[in-house]
């Protein structure tokens, strides 16, 4: 039981990142929705088989959505929109280095946003969470829409900020 608890947190940390990549690969969202679910159903299946020791929950997952995209391109047959599989080999080893950035951003922004408190983290969450437009926003809290936009774009700019500095990267390199 512990173990189908920890293969379901390690999944959904992780679902994002594998949609991207079997999406680049393909292509086509309806085609790419399908061999994501066939990668779930083959990870559940084969989950004792995985090894934390020997490498990471994503880098398994990719193995077995590479394994799924050639099953895919084999039946698709000479379809000129399929990649290769050196193609697909670099789009694996390239989306790996960039999973690991992704999951590090997302991780600093979570913690920014944890820090920002009052009316910006109000609107931040208007806006994103519940997709409020601005007007709508403005109504809401019964000021203009100018203050809600000028609020907005101070917030992400200290957002920006606080996330730069959470994963170190230098201001003056940007």
């Amino acid at each position: 039981m512990k173990r189908d608890a920890e293969f379901a947190a390690s999944w959904v940390s992780n679902q994002r990142a594998l949609s991207a990549y079997i999406m680049a690969a393909v292509g086509r969202f309806h085609d790419a929705e399908e061999i994501l679910q066939k990668v779930a159903v083959v990870a559940f299946t084969k989950r004792d088989q995985f090894d934390a020791e020997r490498s990471s929950f994503a880098t398994w997952a990719i193995g077995i959505a590479r394994l799924e995209i050639s099953r895919w391109r084999r039946e698709r047959g000479r379809d000129r929109l399929v990649f290769d599989d050196e193609t697909l080999e670099r789009l694996g080893a390239a989306h790996e280095i960039v999973a690991g950035e992704v999951a590090d951003l997302e991780e600093a922004l979570i913690g920014c946003l944890d820090k920002m408190q009052g009316r910006a983290r109000a609107m931040l969450e208007m806006r994103y969470r519940r997709s409020m437009r601005s007007a709508a926003i403005a109504k809401q809290l019964h000021t203009s829409q100018g203050v809600v936009d000028v609020t907005l774009s101070r917030a992400r700019a200290a957002l920006a900020r606080c996330v730069r500095a959470a994963v170190g990267w230098d201001e003056s390199a940007l």
